[in-house]
């Protein structure tokens, strides 16, 4: 189990874009990676989304309702390695994001935006796949924490802090 490794990092979106809107503010999302070996396994890359931040501006009218209904909205960018077998899949993700009291939604807009960003390019996401996660209820949440278990790596969470 020594080569089953887990690394946790910050991606950084500079300034962004919509309609007649620009700004220069950075977003800042948390990183999970797992990796066997060489080999990355899963990736998780996630923002609390804070109503405040100018990159609101990239979600459509229906997308930002969730913000007043959800108690967080996390975004997330997933990657699983689909080549050679997979040991965790975003179903699995999923699953443990369900159990926590979260629902999965598409969010179109959003995800054109940030896939259209110049740091997304940079920062090689082209195989993440973004997601938002709504949580309405206080279920199976231990503080500011989601649990993530992928088996014969040690449990880690994802910070909501």
């Amino acid at each position: 189990m020594t080569e089953n490794r887990i690394f946790k990092s910050k991606v950084r979106f500079n300034g962004g874009a919509s309609k007649n809107q620009t700004w220069t503010e950075p977003v800042e999302f948390k990183r999970i990676s797992w990796q066997r070996g060489i080999h990355l396994i899963y990736d998780v890359i996630y923002w609390k989304v804070d109503k405040n931040s100018p990159f609101v501006n990239w979600f459509a009218d229906d997308e930002k309702e969730y913000m007043d209904k959800c108690s967080p909205l996390i975004i997330t960018m997933n990657y699983y390695r689909v080549w050679g077998g997979s040991f965790f899949t975003y179903a699995m993700f999923k699953a443990q994001m369900d159990k926590a009291g979260f629902t999965e939604y598409i969010i179109p807009d959003f995800t054109d935006a940030i896939s259209m960003h110049p740091d997304y390019e940079m920062w090689r996401l082209k195989q993440h796949q973004v997601k938002a996660f709504c949580r309405k209820s206080e279920h199976a949440l231990r503080g500011n924490y989601v649990y993530i278990d992928i088996p014969n790596f040690p449990q880690t969470h994802l910070n909501l802090e």
